[in-house]
C-alpha cells in the first residue's frame, strides 16, 4: 500500500530509482520509507538504494506491507506524534523499516508552512477552544 501525504512532491528519479530500489526489499520487510528526515545513523546497508532505519521522522511518503499494517494495529493507541511512534517502534526493533536511498518524495514546502493541519506537539493558539490542554 502506497501512502502519500497531500503535499508529497516526486523527485524527478522517482521512478527509476523505486524500479531499482524494490527488487532488494528483504521478506518480512514493514515499511519502506520514500521521503523521510534522517535523525539516526543506518542500521545497515541493504543495496546502494536501500537502507535499514534506526530513526527517522515525517511520513510523507511510505510503502507499507499487510504484515506492517497488521502490527501498527496491534500496537495502538498511537500515544505520541504518529512519526515520532513510528521512529521508536522501529528503534526498539518492533518495525523493520527500510529508506529509500536518495530520498524520492520531499514535501512540496518547508516543514509546518502553508499547512492547515495542527501539530500535537504545538502548543494552541491563545483563545483556541478547539485544542484542550488533554487532547493535545
Amino acid at each position: 500500500i502506497l501512502v502519500l501525504e497531500d503535499d508529497a512532491a516526486p523527485t524527478a528519479d522517482f521512478t527509476p530509482v523505486l524500479q531499482r530500489a524494490l527488487p532488494s526489499v528483504p521478506e518480512g520487510t514493514h515499511m519502506l520509507y520514500l521521503g523521510y528526515s534522517k535523525a539516526a545513523d543506518w542500521r545497515s546497508e541493504i543495496s546502494p538504494e536501500l537502507v535499514e532505519a534506526e530513526y527517522v521522522w515525517t511520513t510523507v511518503a511510505y510503502i507499507i506491507w499487510p504484515e506492517g499494517a497488521q502490527l501498527l494495529l496491534s500496537r495502538l493507541p498511537v500515544d505520541q506524534p504518529v512519526d515520532n511512534w513510528l521512529g521508536c517502534l522501529c528503534a526498539d526493533r518492533h518495525l523493520k523499516a527500510l529508506c529509500v536511498r536518495p530520498k524520492i518524495i520531499r514535501q512540496r514546502e518547508a516543514w509546518n508552512v502553508n499547512s492547515d493541519i495542527r501539530h500535537s506537539d504545538e502548543k494552541p493558539d491563545a483563545g483556541d477552544v478547539s485544542c484542550t490542554s488533554d487532547s493535545c
